[in-house]
């Protein structure tokens, strides 16, 4: 067993020595020392302070904190290349310091200060690991300074040594490697390992020690000889490399590496079975059918760039340019990227070329051979291809997510512009509530025509306008609900064109291929006519100059899950193909990238808002739908929409004009504005109702407890100082459950018609109140 234990000891020897590992401090350089000091003294911090700040080579970078808690946070944050540690801290003290300070961070170096009195607690410390201590008092500049770089310099040396019998381990423990002791004279082995003995085909080493006989199993009886000339001669070998034969007759590779005890008579070493590397051609090349198996069904492109041309490629490759690796070869790479990001690629080509590290992963545009644009992205690696340089390409597509991205963008832009719209709608439907209802009265009140009712009736006209502007901006926003129904898009679609072909100069053609039987979607027919209306009119603005052909059509289509990527709003479904093409000017790229921001327009002053694109899209969104956009500039552009369609169609709704319903009920009507309290005092009394009216919800409340059984109605408006309109609600119905309430509000995002309703609130009415619509829903709930 000591003989077997001196073979270990000489295998550990030579590992060591074949592997050349050294262990030594890492050079000081002027690269600053950054120290952390927990220290609570303020003396004793600014005297450390001092005397490092009198070192410029190298210069020292302190940080200094007072607690260990806040230490082993900076400490944990990393770029610390040594600790400078009080072992009495207002929380911490003593040995425990070092040890929850060494616990965390073991990678750095940590000298303990102490003072006169704890020294023998520093010393406890340096034998739990830390690389020294300092009394305080006792330190000066050259103390200090050289304490901290011998800490440093140790701790690189045990990391080296550390990392080093890491490796030896490693080596021993999982490398077949076997060990042997032979005699010089007739190579007689003398001792082995269990690996030696597995190597020449042995159950055991001690079968092996009594059987084998090297100077017998080499096939070239001459290896030995030259071996052992080798060994005598410079007193070791290394990496020789033998046919042996094993135990049952086979032959194998091993190589050896040993040096000679001439004294005592024997030889010691290693023997690794290299039969493995010795068939490493047949491996090389099933290695390759393997890798060619990989590549060639790989998602990505992968190709290799020499001399400015691709030199291999996968099939993939030639399914994303649409090029043959044939054609690939011949066509300069730089040619397939969009010519927008060809200066860029090619620098950080370059930039590599010549060694600067940059990230190798990033993305650009390409054009296929279809002439499509696609987003790629792209990690370039620096080979040697056949001997010279070149670049190994990974290349995925990445249209569909930058699609995406683009779509988030766009849905945060009008995010902003929707919280703007919904602050001024409020207000708005308040001031047009005043505006409308008292020129109804009005108008009731005149019999006949005059100049009178006709400035009243454009009154009216210009207080209808403002209101669906509101809406048009809440649409677009969608923060605003319109009225839907099942729609046969036909109609609506050609009475557009009606319209427009009288207003459209004779030079533009219109061109309209609607499929008589497309299917009916679930839309607002004002809506839709806007979206219509505003891709036409700036279609004919883009051939005002030139004209040229405006087509308009609609198709039943059928979406699967791959259309509709990108689209988060568009189901996968049956859908109506709504598309509206111009033979105009186009658009660039970047035009196209901010079409549907709100107050965009490229329209001169005057010619356009900036809202009707804006418009569309919002309008298009509320429907669930999606809407496509593809330009050139000098080809036209193509607006496609897709709006989902119901399975079946659906019973057209048509609208009866009715007389104005009345009653004779007594209503409590409640707003803070008192110009919408005497309009609608009024409207409402012309409508035949008893009306008592209020500014203050409180007071309303305190009116309806002292005779709930008065009212028939209370009509509340939502937005009011002290107590909203539904909490009013809530009082009123805690007084009478069966009270009918109406909430009116001009906006609001905290309440709903669902809300309202789910809390016992009869009807939800949105501003400006119109006598019409509210004399309906009074007689709605009444009656209902």
């Amino acid at each position: 067993m000591d003989q077997f234990i001196t073979v270990l000891d000489t295998f550990e020897k030579f590992l060591i020595y074949h592997c050349e590992i050294t262990v030594g401090a890492k050079e000081m350089t002027d690269k600053p020392i950054r120290v952390l000091l927990v220290e609570d003294n303020p003396g004793d911090a600014r005297l450390i302070r001092e005397m490092l700040a009198e070192w410029t080579h190298p210069p020292f970078d302190l940080a200094c904190v007072d607690r260990l808690s806040t230490g082993l946070e900076r400490l944990a944050e990393g770029g610390i290349d040594v600790a400078l540690l009080d072992l009495s801290l207002p929380e911490s003290s003593g040995l425990n310091t070092f040890a929850e300070a060494h616990a965390q961070v073991p990678q750095v170096p940590i000298i303990v200060l102490t003072g006169l009195d704890d020294e023998e607690v520093a010393v406890d410390a340096v034998r739990e690991g830390s690389q020294d201590y300092l009394v305080k008092g006792q330190i000066d500049s050259n103390l200090l300074v050289r304490a901290i770089r011998y800490a440093i310099e140790r701790k690189q040396a045990e990391e080296a040594l550390r990392k080093s019998e890491e490796k030896y381990r490693s080596i021993f423990n999982n490398a077949q490697v076997g060990l042997f002791r032979t005699r010089i004279s007739d190579g007689k082995l003398l001792e082995c390992n269990d690996r030696f003995a597995q190597i020449f085909g042995y159950d055991n080493r001690e079968t092996c020690i009594r059987e084998y006989v090297v100077s017998q199993h080499y096939v070239d009886p001459g290896t030995r000889e030259q071996m052992l000339a080798k060994i005598q001669q410079a007193g070791e070998v290394r990496n020789i490399e033998a046919r042996v034969s094993r135990r049952d007759g086979s032959i194998i590779w091993v190589r050896y590496s040993g040096y000679i005890c001439p004294e005592e008579g024997y030889i010691e070493g290693v023997g690794i079975d290299i039969t493995k590397e010795k068939q490493a051609v047949e491996a090389l090349r099933e290695s390759e059918e393997k890798y060619r198996l990989l590549v060639d069904n790989a998602n990505d492109a992968i190709f290799v760039v020499q001399d400015s041309v691709i030199k291999f490629s996968n099939p993939r490759t030639e399914s994303l340019t649409g090029y043959s690796s044939e054609e690939l070869a011949k066509i300069p790479f730089v040619n397939l990227i969009h010519p927008e990001d060809r200066d860029m690629v090619l620098k950080r080509h370059g930039r590599r070329l010549i060694g600067d590290n940059l990230p190798s992963t990033y993305s650009f545009r390409i054009i296929n051979r279809a002439g499509e644009e696609l987003w790629v992205e792209i990690n370039a690696v620096l080979i040697t291809w056949e001997g010279r340089p070149g670049t190994l390409n990974f290349l995925r597509d990445i249209t569909a997510q930058k699609r995406l991205e683009t779509q988030l963008q766009h849905a945060q832009r009008m995010e902003a512009i929707g919280t703007l719209a919904g602050g001024i709608a409020h207000d708005f439907n308040n001031i047009l509530s005043a505006i409308i209802g008292n020129a109804q009265l009005a108008l009731d009140d005149l019999s006949g025509p005059s100049s009178v009712r006709y400035s009243f009736e454009q009154i009216l006209e210009a207080s209808y306008r403002a209101t669906k502007l509101v809406k048009q901006i809440l649409a677009f926003s969608r923060q605003h609900e319109h009225e839907r129904r099942p729609v046969q898009l036909n109609s609506i679609v050609k009475e557009t064109l009606k319209l427009l072909r009288a207003s459209l100069p004779s030079t533009i053609n219109i061109r309209q291929n609607i499929q008589s039987d497309a299917g009916v979607v679930f839309a607002d027919p004002t809506q839709i006519h806007q979206v219509l209306m505003n891709l036409c009119t700036n279609a004919a603005h883009a051939m005002r100059e030139n004209g040229g052909v405006l087509e308009v059509s609609l198709v039943n289509v059928d979406l699967d899950a791959e259309a509709v990527v990108g689209h988060p709003d568009l189901k996968p479904g049956p859908c109506l193909r709504l598309t509206v093409r111009d033979t105009g000017h186009g658009m660039d790229r970047a035009v196209m990238e901010r079409i549907f921001d709100p107050y965009f327009t490229t329209k001169g002053k005057g010619e356009g808002t900036g809202l009707g694109l804006a418009l569309v899209h919002g309008i298009v969104k509320s429907h669930g739908g999606a809407i496509n956009v593809h330009s050139e500039l000098g080809k036209g552009t193509t607006f496609h929409i897709f709006l989902p369609r119901l399975e079946r169609d659906a019973i057209m709704e048509a609208e009866v004009l009715a007389p104005l319903p009345k009653g004779n009920e007594r209503i409590l009507f409640v707003d803070d504005e008192e110009v919408l309290v005497d309009v609608g005092e009024r409207m409402l009394e012309r409508l035949g109702y008893k009306v008592i009216a209020s500014t203050n919800s409180i007071e309303a409340l305190e009116i309806f407890h002292a005779n709930p059984d008065k009212f028939d109605l209370v009509i509340t408006d939502q937005t009011m100082p002290n107590m909203t309109g539904t909490e009013l609600a809530k009082g009123l119905m805690r007084i009478r459950p069966d009270i009918p309430i109406i909430l009116c509000t001009g906006f609001s995002e905290t309440i709903t018609a669902e809300k309202a309703r789910a809390m016992g609130i009869r009807e939800f009415v949105l501003k400006p109140i119109v006598i019409d619509k509210i004399a309906a829903t009074i007689r709605n709930v009444l009656d209902g």
